[in-house]
């Protein structure tokens, strides 16, 4: 018959959490603290994480995105806003030759 403690400590290692009947047991919690410390750590004492020069390029590259992000919709908001200037002028002398055509029609009827 196994030994019930062996037993308990290979379930808890086996789910990554001890049962309910192991929890109490000092060797299945100091079992799944090692299985737990394990996960976390890659090689030796070292954690996952990113370096420094990681980060920095991160950030760069961040800041090049914004930066020409910004240029492309100032870009569109100078094109929107001479394409607004341009139809106003359009309108404007729309108007101005209605209104040279209705004078000119006017003064043809007088002669």
């Amino acid at each position: 018959m196994a030994d019930p403690k062996i037993t308990a400590e290979a379930s808890a290692v086996s789910s990554g959490f001890p049962s309910a009947r192991s929890w109490n047991d000092e060797n299945s919690r100091l079992c799944v603290a090692r299985t737990c410390r394990g996960l976390l750590q890659t090689t030796g004492n070292q954690t996952e994480g990113f370096t420094l020069a990681e980060l920095v390029v991160t950030v760069g590259v961040l800041v090049l995105l914004i930066f020409l992000i910004t240029q492309l919709l100032n870009s569109a908001a100078t094109v929107t806003a001479l394409g607004h200037k341009q139809m106003d002028a359009d309108a404007q002398t729309r108007q101005l030759l209605d209104r040279m055509a209705l004078d000119v029609a006017q003064m043809v009827k007088a002669l």
